[in-house]
Formats: structure tokens, C-alpha cells, sequence
């Protein structure tokens, strides 16, 4: 009885966060706020809870939150140089010159930008996609799909997203050995989204010179991140990648004088959404924290054990649904793996049951009405909203049997 209380009270503060989320409040206070109560709810007193946040100790002033956060904000600073300097625009001319295949450039466009955790991403990559569907047969539903899809391909496997990362933290494994283990479900995604692409009627054009010479540009243009991915596999770790990727972009850019100092300050000090993502960051540490220290997490554990619901149901059940209703990875990784993780004997190969979960919460987000990139997508490509969501309930299909296949798989390794 109390178990199935503690899941009561859960599901309570699950509902207010995501109706706080859809409210356009600010992820980051809807994640910590919805922690703090959960341990009030649990019964844990306010010096406890203030002890928990704020003592010598607690979650705000730990290294490795400050550290996680620190990450979260670097990683949107880069981001924002590449936007402010222009070279996202210079990205996108030389990825269509290189690239030269319409079908190919609407998907690689995308894809890329979506290599970065770009707050209204979708957005911003809609014109590169408009401006590449010439010569194709697409429709606007079809260009808001290709998109859609495209933008968020890397969602479980790019080393630099906050779920990624938070995830890594969760199972204890290295961030680009969790990227690499799931890259698979990256992958189906890819050959799953194939059919939005639509036929090109038109033929390559340019010499070969001239598509070298676009190459070099890309690669250039995209040299910070590449550095960042570079560095991860060295002792530097995450933060220290980030960091160097982070200084090398301003620095890069300040000597090639397409950024000015002020400029640069403005981008990395006077900038919402790097706090918004900071603020994030914190949200999703005290969120999780929160619910494993106040013993929630064990109650609903408890209880699912009791009722003998078999794990693989409940890593794809639970991450569908908390995805679909919030439609944001960040929310169904903080919210349901914690759970997830604390099933018994789990934590001893953690691994296959994440990847069913990202999978099976990858779909959910996909198909949720309420992320704000379909939203987006649909709106400046003048597509109906439920079209899209339709058409990809197949390829989802194709992203969950994907995440099933890599789960036994992973059961016969320990990684």
C-alpha cells in the first residue's frame, strides 16, 4: 500500500512538471521544483531537503554537478559562436556545393545542425532545408518530416546532449562509450527516415575541384566540433574537451575577424539560453537526486516488483509514455531511468535495458504533439500537425525493433 502511494505521489509531481513544461516555464525550476516536492511528498523535512541542496556536500556546490552544468553551458556557448560568427549560414552553402545530391543535402543539413543541442534548432535549420528541396518533389508536410526527423537523429547517441551525458553519469560509463554502444539506434533512425527524402530531379552539378574546395569549407566550418569529439577519447574527459572546444571556436573565429570581441562577450555573457541551459542541467541532477535519496525511487521499484511487470515492459512503457507527454529527451532520461536503474540486479549490466529505454522514449518523443520542433516544423512548412506524427509511427517501429536487437545483444557483453 505504501509502495503503490509512493508511485501516487510520483505520478502527481510528474503531471505538474509536465503541465509546468507546456505552460512555457522553464525546464530547468519545473525539474528541480518537481524534485524538491517529491521529497517533501516522501515526508522528508525542509532542513533536509536544505541540507541536500545546499550543505557542504549537497547537490549544488558538488564538483561533479558543477562540472556536469559547467559542460551544459560551454556546449551552448559553442553553438552560439558558430550562430553569431555566421557559420552556421557558410555551413550551409558549402555542405549544398560539397554535397552537390538534393536528397542527400536535406538530409545532411539537418542532421548536422542537429549535432548540436541548438535551442529552436528545428527552426533554424527549416530555411537550409526550404533552400535544398529545389529540384525535389517534396511537399511542405514532406519537408516539415525531413526536418523533424533529421534535426533529432543524434538524440541518443551525440556525446554533447545533456541526456547523453546525464545518462553516462547515471550508469557510470564514459559519455563516448555510451555514444558508441548506442550509435546503432542513431543508425536505424537514419535508414528509417529514408522515405521522407522523396525523389530529386535534378543532376550533380559542379567540377570536382569545385566540390573540394566545399569540403574544405565544411570541415573548417565545423572544426570546433570536431576538436570537442576528438578530445573525448583523451584523459582531458568531457570537461576538458568541452572547454578547449569552446575557447578554440572564439579564438578561431576572432582571428579570422568574423566575430568581434564584443561581439564574442555578448554571445558567451549576455546569453538566456546558455543560463536556460545551465539551469537545465541543475534541474535534471536534482530532479533525479531528489527522487533516489528520498526513497522514491525505491518505492516504485518495490512495487513494480510486487506486481511482477516484466523489466522490458517497463523500459519501454515507462520512457513512451513520460516522452510522449513531455516531449523532451531530457525529461524521460531524468525521470524514468533512475527508476529503471534501481530494478534489482539492473545496475550489474546496465546497459541493455538503456538501450531499450532510449530507443522506446526516442519514439515516444518523436511522435509527441507536444515537441516544440514538430511544432515548429510544421508551422513554417505550412503542414498539418498530425501528418506528420502518422507517417512516423512505422519508422518508429523500425527505431524500437532496433532498440530490442541491441538489447540482446548487450545482454551477452558487458560493456
Amino acid at each position: 500500500m505504501n509502495d503503490a502511494l509512493t508511485f501516487l505521489k510520483v505520478v502527481i509531481v510528474f503531471i505538474g512538471v509536465v503541465w509546468a513544461i507546456r505552460r512555457k516555464a522553464p525546464i530547468g525550476l519545473a525539474l528541480a521544483s518537481g524534485g524538491v516536492v517529491v521529497a517533501i511528498l516522501m515526508g522528508k523535512p525542509a532542513p533536509w531537503v536544505g541540507t541536500e541542496l545546499g550543505g557542504l556536500d549537497g547537490l549544488l556546490f558538488s564538483q561533479a554537478t558543477i562540472r556536469f552544468v559547467g559542460m551544459m553551458g560551454m556546449i551552448v556557448g559553442i553553438t552560439s559562436i558558430l550562430q553569431a560568427s555566421g557559420e552556421m549560414t557558410r555551413l550551409t552553402s558549402a555542405f549544398r556545393s560539397w554535397l552537390r545530391r538534393p536528397r542527400v543535402v536535406l538530409a545532411a543539413l539537418p542532421a548536422i545542425i542537429g549535432l548540436l543541442p541548438m535551442p529552436g534548432g528545428a527552426l533554424f535549420s527549416a530555411p537550409m532545408v526550404e533552400a535544398s528541396a529545389g529540384g525535389t518533389t517534396l511537399s511542405g508536410e514532406d519537408k516539415a518530416l525531413v526536418n523533424y526527423w533529421y534535426r533529432h537523429v543524434w538524440e541518443c547517441v551525440c556525446p554533447i546532449y545533456a541526456s547523453v551525458i546525464y545518462c553516462a553519469k547515471l550508469v557510470h560509463r564514459e559519455v563516448s562509450t555510451l555514444s558508441l554502444v548506442l550509435f546503432p539506434i542513431a543508425a536505424a533512425a537514419i535508414v528509417a527516415g529514408l522515405g521522407f527524402l522523396g525523389k530529386s530531379t535534378l543532376h550533380p552539378e559542379g567540377d570536382d575541384g569545385s566540390r573540394h574546395r566545399a569540403a574544405l569549407h565544411a570541415v573548417l566550418g565545423l572544426l570546433p566540433l570536431i576538436l570537442l569529439f576528438v578530445l573525448l577519447g583523451t584523459p582531458l574527459g568531457m570537461t576538458g574537451a568541452t572547454a578547449l572546444g569552446l575557447l578554440f571556436a572564439a579564438g578561431w573565429h576572432l582571428a579570422a575577424r568574423t566575430l568581434a570581441p564584443k561581439t564574442l562577450l555578448r554571445t558567451l555573457f549576455v546569453n538566456p539560453a546558455i543560463l536556460d541551459m545551465m539551469l537545465m542541467g541543475y534541474g535534471a541532477v536534482i530532479f533525479g537526486e531528489m527522487m533516489k535519496h528520498s526513497g522514491a525511487i525505491d518505492g516504485i521499484s518495490s512495487l513494480f516488483v510486487s506486481l511482477g511487470l516484466p523489466l522490458v515492459l517497463l523500459a519501454v512503457v515507462l520512457p513512451a509514455t513520460v516522452a510522449f507527454f513531455s516531449g523532451m529527451t531530457i525529461v524521460y532520461v531524468s525521470t524514468t531511468f533512475p527508476l529503471l536503474l534501481a530494478y534489482p540486479g539492473v545496475m550489474e549490466n546496465p546497459l541493455p535495458v538503456i538501450a531499450l529505454a532510449f530507443a522506446a522514449g526516442f519514439c515516444g518523443m518523436l511522435l509527441s504533439p507536444l515537441h516544440s520542433c514538430l511544432v515548429v516544423s510544421t508551422r513554417y512548412f505550412r503542414a498539418d500537425l498530425l501528418g506528420p506524427i502518422r507517417r512516423m509511427i512505422v519508422p518508429c517501429g523500425i527505431i524500437l525493433a532496433a532498440g530490442v536487437g541491441l538489447m540482446l545483444v548487450l545482454r551477452q557483453f558487458r560493456v
